[in-house]
């Protein structure tokens, strides 16, 4: 299995928590939304809980938000799940297509992970871009914040830095870091992510009601 880990210190752990809030930020074109059996066009503010996968079409985009701040950007094509969610920790996962994130820091024990085929990409605050292409690599890339430290069972494992980028075909070991460039498509769109952050911050605390995180 491949694993990319922020590098970060221990800290102690934080005391139990609820699941935390996360909802459709905003849907344009195709987007759906699967719960509980049934599907249904993706809306702006619909709250999301475990199990319940956003699916985006061809054209279809979309943006999810989570109380903490953290941001996710899904690009047209895309399947994400969500696994499970406790506090400002989530258990996410990406089926197909493209995912962006502005990953707001963690605390504590809390955690972000999100498994991609056999994938696992765990960070604790960091701009982050994953992504399954057609031949089922899995690519993964730090922007302008944040590390990663990337494992596959197989070969040493590697340092994934800010604006670096790695890819990586189950039962291989991890391709070396290199400066981005598969995802230099992302870039624009990144630097979108981080505004839509601020501004999907500022709408959520006086439409839902809650405190700054």
């Amino acid at each position: 299995m491949i694993l990319l880990t922020a590098l970060s210190a221990a800290a102690l752990a934080a005391p139990p928590a609820g699941p935390a809030a996360i909802r459709v930020g905003s849907a344009s074109g195709v987007v759906w939304v699967a719960s509980g059996g049934k599907k249904t066009a993706a809306k702006e503010g619909m709250k999301l809980a475990a199990g319940d996968i956003v699916e985006t079409g061809r054209p279809g985009s979309a943006e999810i938000i989570f109380d903490n701040g953290t941001l996710i950007g899904l690009e047209p094509g895309s399947s994400f799940k969500v696994d499970a969610l406790e506090g400002a920790s989530a258990d996410l996962e990406l089926g197909l297509g493209t995912l962006l994130a502005k990953v707001r820091a963690l605390a504590g024990n809390e955690h972000w992970r999100l498994r991609a085929r056999t994938t696992v990409v765990a960070v604790r605050g960091t701009e982050l871009g994953v992504s399954v292409d057609s031949g089922s690599i899995v690519h993964a890339a730090v922007f302008n914040e944040g590390k990663a430290e990337v494992s596959s069972g197989t070969g040493e494992p590697v340092v994934l830095d800010y604006d670096h980028e790695t890819s990586a075909r189950e039962g291989f070991a991890p391709l070396p870091p290199q400066p981005i460039d598969y995802f230099r498509f992302a870039s624009k769109r990144m630097a979108e992510l981080r505004k839509r952050q601020k501004y999907f911050m500022d709408l959520w605390l006086k439409k839902y009601r809650l405190k700054k995180p």
